[in-house]
């Protein structure tokens, strides 16, 4: 499977490897009482501060990893120039700063049935009202560790996976594509 090509379909849901995606992840440590406004104002919007939340700018979405980190999706050439605000914002604090854009592969499952699909490879109760549009969490797929985000209502949701599990991943979600059209065919 290529970037960018669907490696399956079954009725109602599809199933891509996006495209190199801009990732920064950002990492504090110690209290920081304006930081998340000083965050906001380098991005566009204060980063979530509630567990399993996201924040969207024009310029990408920030996604709540933990009470003192983040994850931040940009188009893969906004990642310097991104870096360099963010660090220039956090000046004076304890934080790392990392471009973990070439550690993780992205797959976007999407369409009505894409809660099936997943389902079928990881155990998270993706049902509204439990996880709706801009919702994040970390489980495992096939004890494949991921981020899960809810991108839109279609309902499409991208996963976050280590790069080095992205061929195991993309393996699975074909299957649970072909396992999917089966139970739609018969």
């Amino acid at each position: 499977m290529t970037n960018g090509q669907t490696p399956a379909a079954a009725q109602g849901v599809t199933v891509h490897r996006l495209p190199r995606q801009g990732l920064l992840k950002i990492q504090l440590r110690g209290p920081h009482p304006d930081v998340c406004q000083r965050l906001g104002d380098a991005f566009g919007a204060r980063p979530p501060r509630k567990s399993g939340t996201s924040a969207v700018t024009p310029q990408g979405v920030a996604i709540w990893l933990s009470p003192d980190a983040w994850l931040i999706v940009t188009a893969a050439e906004e990642v310097p120039a991104l870096t360099a605000r963010f660090s220039q914002a956090l000046e004076g604090t304890t934080h790392l700063v990392s471009d973990v854009s070439h550690a993780h592969s992205v797959f976007e499952v999407a369409g009505k049935d894409a809660r099936g699909l997943l389902a079928r490879v990881c155990a998270l109760d993706l049902h509204p009202p439990r996880f709706s549009v801009g919702d994040a969490a970390r489980s495992l797929m096939v004890r494949i560790p991921l981020l899960i985000h809810m991108h839109d209502a279609a309902p499409t949701y991208r996963l976050f996976v280590d790069r080095s599990f992205s061929s195991y991943a993309a393996d699975w979600l074909v299957d649970a594509c072909d396992g999917l059209r089966q139970r739609v065919d018969t």
